[in-house]
């Protein structure tokens, strides 16, 4: 799929989106600038713990994993460490050619490659986890439910999904560009992230076949309410 600008058609959203050019200049900028990645380290941390919270609940030790969306490589980069064989996807050449960098220098065996989190060239069941780390609410419109459904597609019985993602009421100061017929935030006719409720994002996941183990709302650092989702198939 070209990432250039995309107009949705199909009714779910009245707005075209730019997976790309909404994220590149931000990469750019934040390698430049000298700055771990695109989230700081307290936040991949924070992250790391979802992950490894919901590992010991389903009883998941080692095996492989893919990030969808996984940017800069940070947080597979880090459970590469714990043992899995990490993969990651991002639809940035930038993010990737980052990730594949900083495997480098910390010498931890993670594959990273270009590519749209919701077309994915990975054979069916070939996962053990799937993560969805603040990735899912950039997906606008018809795509979100082949994010989900590939999602579901490459997980193998009994795997994991991890997802955590933006919901509920946008930060004060965006909601001047918050759409509430869509939930998108819009900026020059352009959607760059999907705010949803609770209810309809967890909906998205079993309408793609996940069952629901266990899911709850809460605030990150800037008063933002986000959704914890573990789900398996």
């Amino acid at each position: 799929m070209d990432p250039k600008t995309r107009s949705m058609s199909n009714g779910e959203s009245k707005y075209g989106t730019d997976y790309l050019g909404v994220h590149k200049k931000v990469y750019e900028r934040k390698r430049a600038d000298g700055e771990p990645g695109w989230s700081d380290p307290s936040t991949v941390n924070r992250m790391r713990r979802i992950v490894r919270d919901g590992l010991e609940r389903q009883g998941i030790s080692g095996g492989r994993l893919l990030e969808l969306g996984c940017g800069d490589g940070s947080l597979s980069i880090a459970l590469a460490a714990d043992g899995f064989e990490a993969f990651g996807v991002d639809v940035v050449p930038m993010a990737v050619s980052w990730a594949r960098d900083k495997a480098s220098a910390a010498g931890t065996r993670a594959s990273f490659q270009v590519g749209n989190a919701f077309e994915l060239p990975y054979s069916d069941r070939a996962f053990d986890l799937v993560i969805d780390a603040l990735c899912s609410h950039c997906i606008i419109g018809g795509d979100r439910s082949g994010f989900f459904g590939e999602a579901f597609r490459i997980l193998r019985r009994g795997g994991l999904l991890v997802a955590v993602c933006m919901c509920g009421e946008p930060p004060e100061e965006l909601k001047e560009y918050f759409d509430y017929d869509s939930r998108c935030l819009v900026r020059n006719g352009i959607a760059g992230r999907y705010i949803g409720l609770p209810e309809d994002i967890i909906g998205e996941a079993e309408r793609a076949g996940f069952r629901a183990l266990d899911w709850w709302t809460q605030t990150d650092e800037e008063q933002q309410e986000e959704l914890v989702l573990y789900g398996t198939r």
